[in-house]
């Protein structure tokens, strides 16, 4: 099988690595790769000469780019190769709506959330989109080993916690300029969220309209979609939040953190906790993680779905911390193969998790733990194959059945797909 992947510009290069992880894993099953790196490329027609130079193609893979590309004649990136296009999204898919608005309805559509397919039809409808499914994200870079014993854990490992990811500055709403009346509804969609430990945005909003009587009924078809693509201001406001709220908490309780990522300069000052090593791409963050007992991840944006950095954390040998989701806590063992904690108790598990760090052999023992199920499940060479059934659904015209989506590992796709060759999608 040819397989052409899109390598897109990426903050700290973490979706160059997913690209790059994915050719490995598809040339180990024995298919053909071509890699087109985007940054390189800098017109529309470069981008679509090279298309046409690798026809025939069996497949292409993107990560949130090149859904919207569109060729002379308007054609799109699957009909220039005469391949299905497979699109993964690793964020919240209505952050870029106007991309969808322009998206070619036979787009296999990937997700690292169940609950974003149901945004994705909540804005543009049941059938707009009909080949979309559940895949969650797979950690970065090989298994690190592990020593023999706590102690030795503890001595190879002098950062006690980390986080990597970067700072959201305290900002006006995102709905600051819309008319009042908006302005009101997004406000108390977001609140809403906020009171809950997991809301998915869409939903929230619609709670919100119809709490106020309002319906589709109200509205023509065209803002009726803007309306619901800008639930993504919700979740905007919710991840800006939770995660400020997080660094409060950790400096009021007196958590030390080294933390790496943007945006920090002028935060610094606020939390005496922080032993800030500037931006590193995901690479250097990496080798940072293999000298660390915990790393924390907070997504608050993802509460069915997953996070790449907890399972980057496990192969690199730390224990992983993360916000609870639906995702973590089906797939691994709290408190044997990840730490989980809640946003309604946040203050409470910050506790524990501080505890945590002080305690080496009980760090010893989830490390091997998480390791050993992130190496064996949770590898892109183990999420390849879902990419490849998603373009065979396309090929034949078979739609999802999203009846239990979150039954991971399960494939995320129809069972008459799960059964075909390795390789013959």
């Amino acid at each position: 099988m040819k397989v052409v992947l899109f390598k897109g510009a990426s903050q700290y290069d973490v979706l160059r690595g997913f690209i790059d992880e994915i050719a490995e894993a598809f040339e180990a099953r024995g298919d053909e790769t071509i890699i087109a790196d985007l940054v390189q490329m800098r017109t529309d027609r470069e981008i679509e000469d090279f298309l046409t130079k690798q026809r025939p193609a069996d497949l292409a893979f993107s990560i949130m780019v090149l859904s919207n590309f569109r060729g002379a004649g308007g054609r799109t990136v699957g009909q220039i190769l005469g391949a299905p296009h497979v699109v993964q999204y690793v964020d919240y898919p209505l952050t870029h709506g106007d991309r969808f608005i322009h998206t070619a309805p036979d787009t296999a559509l990937l997700t690292i959330d169940p609950s974003h397919i149901d945004a994705i039809r909540y804005a543009f409808g049941p059938k707009h989109f009909p080949y979309a499914w559940f895949s969650p994200h797979a950690g970065l870079g090989a298994p690190h080993p592990l020593p023999t014993t706590a102690h030795r854990f503890a001595d190879e490992r002098p950062i006690k916690m980390l986080f990597a990811g970067s700072y959201y500055r305290s900002e006006e709403p995102p709905w600051q300029n819309f008319p009042d009346d908006f302005k009101k509804l997004y406000a108390e969609a977001a609140d809403l969220a906020l009171s809950q430990e997991w809301l998915p945005p869409h939903e929230a909003l619609e709670r919100t309209l119809r709490a106020h009587g309002i319906t589709s009924q109200h509205y023509t078809p065209d803002e009726l979609r803007t309306i619901r693509i800008l639930s993504a201001h919700v979740l905007q406001w919710v991840r800006r939040t939770r995660r400020m709220r997080f660094f409060e908490t950790a400096a009021r309780i007196g958590l030390k953190l080294t933390v790496c990522g943007n945006g920090y300069d002028d935060a610094l000052q606020r939390y005496s906790n922080i032993d800030y090593l500037g931006p590193l791409d995901y690479v250097k963050t990496i080798e940072l993680m293999r000298q660390t007992r915990l790393a924390i991840n907070v997504s608050a944006m993802f509460g069915q779905g997953s996070h790449e950095r907890p399972l980057t954390a496990m192969l690199a040998g730390a224990v992983a911390a993360s916000d609870w989701s639906e995702f973590f806590a089906l797939n691994f063992v709290e408190d044997r193969e990840i730490a989980l904690f809640r946003w309604m108790r946040l203050e409470e598990d910050l506790f524990a998790l501080r505890e945590l760090s002080e305690n080496p052999s009980r760090l010893y023992e989830m490390a091997v733990a998480g390791q050993a199920k992130a190496a064996k499940s949770h590898r892109w060479a183990d999420r390849v194959d879902a990419i490849a059934a998603a373009a065979g659904a396309v090929r034949e015209g078979v739609t999802p059945d999203h009846s239990d989506v979150l039954n991971f590992p399960k494939s995320p796709v129809t069972p008459r797909l799960q059964t075909q060759r390795r390789g013959s999608a």
